[in-house]
């Protein structure tokens, strides 16, 4: 079941688990492809354990997906916000609640990596609580 939270009375945060992605595939393909390639977004949104999306109406403005066994691991991967919502605090919901998924799924490794390109992206995941993994890009959420 798709759990539904507010931050105000602009935006809805959803958590999309992988037996309902199929009715948000289409604009799921669509958020992502302004990144990358749309046709690569097919199969990657089929092989997530879910997915953390951000609508403004029925706009998706931010979206991130978690690859995982639901298990002991998660890897959270394509955190993007439509660059006319960034600076609003969603990129950070939606990471915080991607957490808070894995968490309530007792899946005790969460890790994702930062972009070298970016790096005020190092300090951004710090502040919400994700660990430098030293001599990598990789980040993980700290085990409690």
């Amino acid at each position: 079941m798709a759990v539904s939270w507010s931050i105000d009375m602009t935006y809805k945060f959803q958590t999309i688990p992988k037996e309902e992605m199929l009715q948000f595939k289409e604009k799921l393909m669509i958020f992502f492809g302004q990144f990358r390639y749309k046709e690569d977004y097919s199969s990657a949104i089929d092989n997530s354990a879910f997915i953390c999306v951000c609508f403004d109406g029925e706009k998706i403005v931010g979206a991130s997906r978690v690859v995982s066994d639901l298990s002991r691991f998660a890897f959270i991967v394509d955190l993007n916000v439509n660059e006319n919502y960034q600076k609003q605090g969603i990129g950070k919901q939606i990471l915080e609640n991607m957490v808070q998924a894995c968490l309530d799924a007792n899946i005790r490794y969460i890790e994702l990596s930062t972009d070298p390109s970016s790096p005020w992206l190092e300090d951004f995941y710090t502040k919400i609580g994700f660990i430098k993994v030293e001599g990598s890009a990789l980040m993980e959420w700290p085990r409690r």
